[in-house]
């Protein structure tokens, strides 16, 4: 089940960054990060603060494919310089932002 769709990911999150043709292979990924942190406890219909964390997470991770591991570069003055930032962390960072208090990361009996 997909947790977020590119309408939502475009026109509810705001997001403009991933290209529509490559939205479903973050969303995967998202999805599949999501699920093992949250121990498949998200069922349908899932809730805007999931669909916000995952469309958050894709963006992470098409950053991250984007960047290719460079830390620096300068054209003609002009330099930028890449925060060398664990994706896994970053993930987990923005779990906690949107998942903290809905009950999904607990992995403990009811």
């Amino acid at each position: 089940m997909q947790y977020a769709d590119f309408t939502y990911y475009s026109e509810t999150f705001g997001g403009d960054l991933i290209p529509q043709r490559l939205f479903a292979r973050y969303e995967l990924k998202a999805r599949s990060f999501i699920d093992n942190i949250t121990f498949g406890n998200i069922t349908a219909p899932c809730d805007d603060k999931v669909k916000t964390a995952v469309c958050e997470m894709c963006e992470a991770f098409y950053c991250d494919d984007e960047k290719k591991n460079i830390h620096s570069e300068e054209h003609d003055g002009y330099g930028i310089v890449y925060e060398d930032e664990d994706l896994e962390e970053k993930l987990g960072r923005i779990a906690e932002i949107y998942l903290a208090a809905t009950g999904y990361l607990y992995g403990g009996i009811y």
